[in-house]
């Protein structure tokens, strides 16, 4: 059975999407500033060569994968707070359906 991987997506960016204004209300302020994203230590499983084929994400600097939160945001924020909250939610969504990622985030 092949899995549909751009359903996947569609309910990470979904699950994100219904809790957007409720994690804003909880980080009112752009500070601090920072970012967060997924990362994916096999590159070699189908999930990875689906966001590959599809422009999605980038090689990480120490091997892997790397998707970032902006990938699952319906607007732009630059709290740090905000976008690991963002990822949390994907990793939710992607650990439902067996894709193993981990959650990385740095004040800028």
């Amino acid at each position: 059975m092949k899995t549909d991987f751009d359903a996947i997506m569609q309910q990470a960016t979904l699950q994100v999407n219904a809790r957007w204004a409720h994690i804003l209300a909880q980080h009112e302020s752009v500070y601090p500033c920072g970012v967060s994203y997924l990362t994916f230590k096999d590159v070699r499983t189908p999930f990875i060569k689906y966001l590959k084929k599809n422009g999605l994400g980038h090689p990480g600097v120490d091997r892997g994968w790397v998707l970032s939160s902006s990938e699952f945001m319906p607007t732009d924020s630059q709290n740090m707070f905000v976008r690991e909250e963002v990822c949390s939610i994907a990793r939710e969504v992607f650990g439902e359906h067996g894709i193993e990622c981990h959650v990385r985030t740095r004040i800028d």
